[in-house]
């Protein structure tokens, strides 16, 4: 049996989709990683076994952080929270359009775009400048520090969104290593995001996949991440966990460095396609969601 936290870490890994300036942001390989991490064997008699480590100075790889990135980013990730507890939220199947449809399907981005526009006097800006779907595509906020590039305000507003709806409709957020490790729940997992992330952005779609890849390692500490407040002591060791235990998905780097604000917003569309997933269900908020 070998253990994968004593392998060679050699490379660093960035995640980030704002920093477009770099190109792909991802120095590994991590194309075909939630492939290669469902098909992770965990049995005690396996030839190899994925090591869940509690202590962060034993965890395989370093959690750092996109500083350059991180002041609007969490700017970011505040306004969006403020909107959702703020906005009521949308009447179910259009929340289910907007959560379980594919991100860069029409109706998916103009039910998002309807969500901000019938409650603007909860969003900050002037969304009314903005034409359909634009709010729901991207909604774009230029980064100062390379101003030739924007990061797309959609992320956040999304990850809120996706956030309130576990806490407010689901309700039920168990989700353990039985769970996301069951070979069937695996495949529907599987089965499901390919349907959605089909016409996703390579680099969008690299950087879900390499987060629900982490979150089927870890899920107590994705579900930890998404019940403490951004930015506590708590969330920062969720987000350490599911990044150091998270060899498997970035090709064993010895540092992974990632906003965590951005981070979250994935962790929590991830945590629900895998809870939707272990229930065997295509949406957890209406029984028939629209075809992808």
């Amino acid at each position: 049996m070998r253990n994968l936290s004593v392998l060679v870490r050699s490379a660093t890994l960035r995640l980030t989709l704002a920093l477009l300036v770099l190109g792909n942001p991802l120095n590994c390989s991590v194309a075909g990683a939630q492939d290669a991490a469902v098909s992770a064997p965990v049995s005690a008699d396996a030839e190899t076994t994925i090591v869940v480590l509690g202590n962060p100075d034993d965890m395989p790889a370093i959690a750092g952080q996109v500083i350059t990135f991180s002041q609007i980013s969490r700017k970011l990730r505040a306004e969006s929270d403020r909107f959702t507890r703020c906005a009521p939220l949308p009447e179910r199947s259009r929340l289910s359009a907007i959560l379980d449809g594919p991100p860069t399907r029409e109706r998916t981005q103009t039910e998002m775009h309807r969500y901000i526009a019938s409650n603007k006097g909860c969003y900050s800006g002037q969304p009314e400048l903005l034409q359909s779907p634009q709010l729901g595509v991207c909604n774009p906020e230029s980064v100062t520090l390379f101003p030739t590039n924007n990061v797309c305000r959609v992320t956040y507003d999304r990850g809120a969104l996706f956030e309130r709806t576990l806490r407010e409709v689901v309700g039920d957020l168990r989700l353990t290593r039985e769970d996301t490790f069951d070979a069937d729940v695996r495949a529907r997992f599987l089965q499901r995001e390919s349907a959605r992330n089909v016409a996703r952005g390579t680099m969008e779609r690299r950087y879900f996949d390499t987060v629900a890849c982490m979150v089927q390692i870890v899920p107590d500490a994705a579900v930890g991440m998404l019940l403490a407040r951004a930015g506590s002591d708590r969330a920062k060791l969720a987000y350490e966990s599911l990044i150091g235990n998270g060899g498997p998905c970035v090709g064993y780097a010895r540092e992974v460095r990632a906003d965590p604000d951005q981070f979250r917003a994935f962790v929590a569309e991830a945590v629900y396609s895998w809870i939707t997933a272990k229930h065997n269900r295509d949406s957890l908020i209406v029984r028939y969601p629209a075809a992808y």
